[in-house]
């Protein structure tokens, strides 16, 4: 184990001056994983805050602080602001920065007491990938002025674009001296499809290291898919001899990624291969692209003459300009262009691939709201907290949801997979985009409970304060658009749930009740379903449990 050790130290160009006790910082993670990724094995528990500790010979201890993973899907984030300065101490737990992912804006909070010595981006920068340090965390006050030049020297870049020189110039020689046909038997093991739209996926993290013995069903490594970050679970007895593919790289299906064999004296003959032996590249466009350019110069002296004949013509070139400038201006002063948020790009990709991917349908129905009407003014008699119409909607729907439970699951290609408890996920308008907060099986608390959480969730969501776990997932969502007026709309599925309430303003109509014609108060709702999960019979009997519910608000308690 400490001899790997000296494959981090080369990544970073310099010397450790003390490479054991970096071993005992980071436990229970493979000693040659990349600093930039690793999120999965030691992430702490609230999902916040990422650092790695270094102990460089010409800096004092300290840990580098990088740009965490603060949702599953979330590859890159804005840092919105710093909430401590250089020289401030901070504790576990402190927030020292807002982050804004693909969800939220949420805090990064650090896992370590210390100094905040060294801050690598500014505030507003926009679209930093995950594992980019950020900043730097002194251990000692007085070690703070040591990092005032300190600056990411960047020792990475360098040695990846050196290879790619050699690539271009020195394919032939390379690809001729590698041959794995002298190569113990070993398996070459490929990127998974772990999700049925999957076509790539990232490496976060690998859970082995070179060398290491591989039970059936172990962890190999952490896959993020295109839903979330899964578990690559290698299904064979072995020893990892070879990493081809390093941490924080997009991998296609299909490519290999590593290799596996039986016996583990074999593992040190693959230590020198390298990884194109296993993975096939052509780099045979990049010649070609470089000897475009020379015949460019030829025609360039050809024009100079042919540009100095008229001298009028530079008089009369700044007229056109300016009119076009003076065009630019009015056009511009027009409107406005508003740069699209992380949130705002993920609502725009996620909705596209609903209504391109999900065959919606749409039943709608009309409920009487007289008797629910009652019974709330009277319940809020004696509540502890004022119970809304929406708490008495996501507990009905809840109740639906058990009872017809086709509607409370998800496709999953090859399956749907049913749920047994109703997950409520409920839109909540941000000003910044929409969120869906969940209310977890919310078929089992009462509504004291659902309208206590639901004013809390609502509360931190407009203050972009909520945490991943709070609003990923969801079985059922519900949309209500009543309270601005809104008498009837059709919502868009949020995948991959397979269904949506959309529920309207309240409405006084005329109808007949028995033999006389009397004003009743009346709601429109609107179900939109994914007819691959939800057959029409069923997402009607869905609705007419939703309406006995709330028609009959009693049912709720019993």
């Amino acid at each position: 184990m400490f001899k790997k050790s000296t494959s981090l130290i080369t990544k970073f160009g310099k010397t450790l001056a003390k490479p054991f006790p970096l071993l005992s910082v980071v436990k229970n993670v493979p000693v040659n994983y990349s600093f930039s990724s690793w999120n999965k094995a030691i992430k702490p528990a609230k999902g916040l805050g990422f650092s790695s500790k270094y102990y460089f010979a010409s800096y004092p201890d300290h840990q580098r602080l990088t740009m965490p993973a603060l949702s599953p899907t979330m590859k890159k984030g804005n840092l919105l602001k710093w909430n401590f300065k250089v020289g401030d101490k901070v504790e576990v737990g402190d927030a020292i920065a807002e982050v804004e992912t693909d969800k939220a804006a949420l805090g990064f909070e650090v896992q370590d007491s210390g100094y905040i010595a060294k801050i690598l981006v500014p505030e507003g920068t926009k679209d930093i990938d995950v594992g980019t340090p950020l900043a730097i965390l002194a251990f000692d006050k007085k070690d703070v002025a040591a990092f005032a030049d300190y600056k990411e020297e960047g020792t990475a870049a360098p040695q990846k674009e050196e290879p790619k020189q050699q690539a271009a110039t020195q394919p032939p020689p390379k690809q001729a001296s590698v041959s794995t046909s002298n190569l113990p038997e070993h398996e070459k093991v490929t990127m998974p499809a772990l999700s049925p739209t999957m076509s790539q996926g990232k490496i976060v993290a690998w859970r082995k290291k070179i060398g290491e013995k591989i039970n059936a069903g172990d962890v190999l490594a952490d896959i993020e898919t295109d839903k979330a970050t899964i578990d690559f679970v290698f299904q064979d007895d072995g020893y990892l001899a070879k990493i081809l593919v390093p941490e924080g790289s997009n991998v296609p299906v299909g490519q290999v990624v590593c290799i596996v064999v039986d016996n583990k004296d074999a593992v040190k003959q693959f230590e020198n291969i390298a990884a194109e032996a296993f993975t096939q590249a052509k780099p045979a466009a990049q010649p070609q692209a470089q000897a475009q350019p020379k015949p460019e110069p030829k025609p360039q002296p050809q024009a100079q003459p042919k540009q100095e004949a008229p001298k009028p013509q530079p008089t009369e070139k700044p007229k056109p300009q300016a009119q076009a400038k003076q065009a630019q201006a009015t056009e511009a002063s027009s409107y406005v262009d508003i740069p699209v948020s992380n949130m705002r790009d993920v609502i725009a990709k996620r909705l596209l691939e609903s209504k391109t991917t999900i065959p919606h349908y749409y039943l709608e129905m009309d409920i009487v709201m007289d008797n629910l009407i009652k019974v709330r003014e009277e319940w809020n008699k004696e509540a502890k907290t004022k119970i809304s119409f929406n708490d008495i909607f996501i507990k009905a729907a809840a109740h639906a949801c058990v009872d017809v439970p086709q509607v409370n699951s998800q496709w999953m290609g090859d399956k749907i997979r049913q749920y047994k408890n109703a997950d409520i996920s409920v839109a909540v308008d941000t000003g910044s985009g929409l969120i869906t907060p969940i209310i977890f099986a919310a078929n089992t608390k009462g509504l004291n409970e659902i309208s206590t959480q639901m004013k809390d969730l609502a509360e931190r969501a407009k203050k972009n304060a909520l945490k991943p776990q709070e609003f990923i997932g969801g079985t059922f969502c519900i949309s209500n658009l009543g309270m601005f007026g809104i008498y009837n709309f059709s919502a868009v599925i949020n995948p991959p749930q397979s269904c949506i309430l959309a529920v309207g303003a309240t409405e006084k109509k005329l109808a007949k009740v028995g033999d006389a014609v009397k004003q009743i108060n009346v709601m429109n709702i609107t179900l939109s379903c994914d007819h691959r999960v939800v057959d029409g019979a069923v997402g009607a009997k869905w609705l007419q449990r939703f309406k006995h519910y709330i028609e009959n608000p009693i049912s709720l308690l019993l």
